[in-house]
C-alpha cells in the first residue's frame, strides 16, 4: 500500500466501492455515450485513520484522493473518452467523466462485460454489483483500490474476507479489527458513519423512463439512494434495472 494511499473511488454510474459519501450525476445517450459528474469524499472516520495509519497531517502535498491519480487511471480505463478531477480537500474530489459508449467501460476482449448492460434498442440499462463481479471491477480500475478495500475488510471486491456472509458480521470484523489494532472509539465512528453514508444517484436517459428497480423515476430521470453498506458488505447482490 502506498505512503498515502493515493486511491479513487470510481463511479460506474451505479456503483460505489470505497468507504465515501458522493453525489452522482450521469446523463446517458442513445448512441451508448455517457458523462459522469461526481463529488465525492472520505468518510470523516476513515480519513483520521488513514492519517493515524500513514502518519500524514493532511497537508494539501499529501492528498489521501488524488485527483492527478484518478486522472492517470480512469483517463487509461477501457471505453473512457475523458476523466477530469481536482481536490477539493485532501479527502474529496469533484470531477466529470465521459464514457464512449457504456457498455465498453471496463469490457475485456471477447467477453460479455460481468455487471453492465445497455441496450438502446429495448430501451434498458441494466447494472449488477456482486461478489462476483465487484473484484472484477476493482481489479481492472486500480491496484491502489485492492489495497485499499483489504484496509476496510470489503468482500465485496476481496475473496479473503467472502467468509463474512451478512451486513451485520461486516460491521462486527472491522470494529474488533480496528478497534483491536488502532483505537476503539474511532472504529466506533467508523462503523456508525459506514451504516449512515448513502450515495445519491440522478441519471437522465434519452426518453422518459417506463419502469426503474432500486429507484425511482419521474420524466426521464432515474433516482438512487445505494446505501454504503450494502456495497462494501455485499450481502445481497445489487440490480439496477432502468427501461425507457
Amino acid at each position: 500500500m502506498k505512503q498515502f494511499l493515493p486511491v479513487f473511488p470510481f463511479i460506474a454510474v451505479f456503483a460505489l466501492l470505497t468507504a465515501c459519501s458522493a453525489q452522482i450525476a450521469g446523463v446517458v445517450r442513445e448512441d451508448g455515450s455517457a458523462d459522469i459528474t461526481i463529488q465525492s469524499g472520505l468518510l470523516p472516520s476513515m480519513t483520521a485513520i488513514i492519517h493515524s495509519l500513514f502518519k500524514t497531517d493532511g497537508g494539501a502535498s499529501q492528498n489521501i484522493i488524488d485527483a492527478k491519480s484518478i486522472n492517470a487511471s480512469i483517463g487509461a480505463s477501457k471505453g473512457v473518452k475523458t476523466a477530469h478531477f481536482r481536490n477539493i480537500t485532501s479527502s474529496s474530489i469533484e470531477g466529470t467523466i465521459s464514457l464512449f459508449r457504456v457498455n465498453d467501460f471496463l469490457s475485456v476482449a471477447g467477453q460479455r462485460n460481468q455487471f453492465l448492460t445497455f441496450d438502446p434498442q429495448n430501451g434498458r440499462l441494466l447494472v449488477v454489483i456482486d461478489r462476483i463481479s465487484a473484484p472484477r471491477i476493482v481489479s481492472l480500475l486500480s491496484p491502489d483500490l485492492v489495497d485499499y478495500l483489504s484496509c476496510l475488510m470489503s468482500p465485496a471486491a476481496l475473496e479473503d474476507y467472502q467468509y463474512i456472509q451478512t451486513k451485520a458480521e461486516y460491521l462486527d470484523e472491522l470494529q474488533n479489527f480496528f478497534g483491536n489494532f488502532k483505537d476503539k472509539k474511532l472504529a466506533a465512528n467508523l462503523v456508525s458513519n459506514i451504516k449512515e453514508a448513502n450515495i445519491h444517484i440522478t441519471v437522465n436517459f434519452p426518453k422518459d423512463v417506463k419502469s426503474v428497480q432500486g429507484g425511482r423515476f419521474s420524466g426521464k430521470r432515474a433516482e438512487f439512494d445505494v446505501p454504503l453498506l450494502d456495497l462494501l458488505a455485499m450481502e445481497t447482490p445489487l440490480t439496477y434495472d432502468v427501461r425507457w
